[in-house]
């Protein structure tokens, strides 16, 4: 449509469209006289308007830099999470396997100690016990005089060696008890590795119910906007509607819009003919 089919507008090339907020009229491009007939007829200078050709090329541009604003998906690389998780587990293995060596060399150190401790011990007993020969006829003059000495000692003897004795159960229970600490020292890090895990699940689980609750959210409030915007559309349809019906303009404007020759595009209404004819006949009855 490259020229107006308006009759009284002279066939004059559509090459304007209509901006302004304010104005209801339903066509938006026109020829001049358009727009000084059906948008300008009251407020001509504030009137917001362009040329279709700059209207284009503008829009053109927005439509440009809209198309440069733009973000790259995220791609589902599931080859590198396994390569992550698996690097994690590698290194959480030999961490725990290292950990487990750990504390079986601690233990079995201790343990060979204890052993020493052990053997020295009930080396030191069957010494006790092997020097005695309850047979005294058979013995030397130093084993009857070693004899009678530890008759002499022997509740000492005994003290002494449950004193040793007790000493070594008192370290024996001391090394239960710290492997038993170690174990648990183990199992309470996995424990709470595991937490981590529960956690990170838990949270990962509410995040993304959040996120369709969030996404349901906008939906409806999506929804609720489009049916607003075809409420309003609707109303502004029908104040068009109003307004169209309303505005019986007959006059022929002129083929530019210009506000300085603004008052010079009104032709005579029908009205004003009717008028001058009441005129003329008056004056030739007052001349008969």
């Amino acid at each position: 449509m490259n020229q107006c089919r308006i009759k009284h507008h002279d066939c004059q090339k559509v090459k304007y469209i209509c901006l302004d907020k304010k104005c209801n009229h339903e066509k938006k491009i026109g020829c001049a006289d358009c727009f000084l007939e059906f948008h300008v007829p009251n407020d001509l200078v504030s009137h917001h308007r362009k040329l279709i050709s700059e209207f284009e090329a503008e829009l053109k541009e927005k439509i440009e830099n809209l198309s440069t604003i733009s973000i790259q998906p995220i791609h589902n690389n599931s080859e590198q999470v396994d390569q992550e998780f698996d690097t994690c587990m590698n290194n959480l293995i030999q961490k725990l396997t290292d950990y487990k060596d750990q504390i079986k060399e601690e233990i079995r150190n201790e343990k060979i100690d204890f052993v020493t401790y052990v053997n020295d011990f009930n080396q030191k007993v069957e010494q006790k016990i092997d020097l005695q020969n309850t047979q005294i006829s058979q013995l030397s003059t130093n084993e009857i005089n070693k004899s009678i000495s530890f008759y002499q000692n022997s509740n000492n003897i005994v003290l002494d060696l449950r004193k040793d004795l007790s000493d070594l159960e008192i370290h024996k229970k001391k090394l239960n008890l710290k492997k038993q600490k170690a174990v648990q020292k183990l199992r309470n890090t996995f424990e709470q590795i595991m937490k981590e895990l529960d956690d990170h699940s838990k949270n990962s689980n509410n995040n993304s119910n959040n996120n369709n609750s969030n996404n349901n959210n906008n939906n409806n409030n999506n929804n609720n906007n489009n049916n607003n915007n075809n409420n309003n559309n609707n109303n502004n349809n029908n104040n068009n509607n109003n307004n169209n019906s309303n505005n019986n303009i007959s006059c022929t404007p002129e083929k530019q819009i210009y506000p300085s020759q603004l008052s010079n595009t009104t032709q005579s209404t029908p009205t004003k003919n009717v008028v001058d004819v009441a005129r003329s006949k008056k004056q030739r009855k007052g001349k008969n």
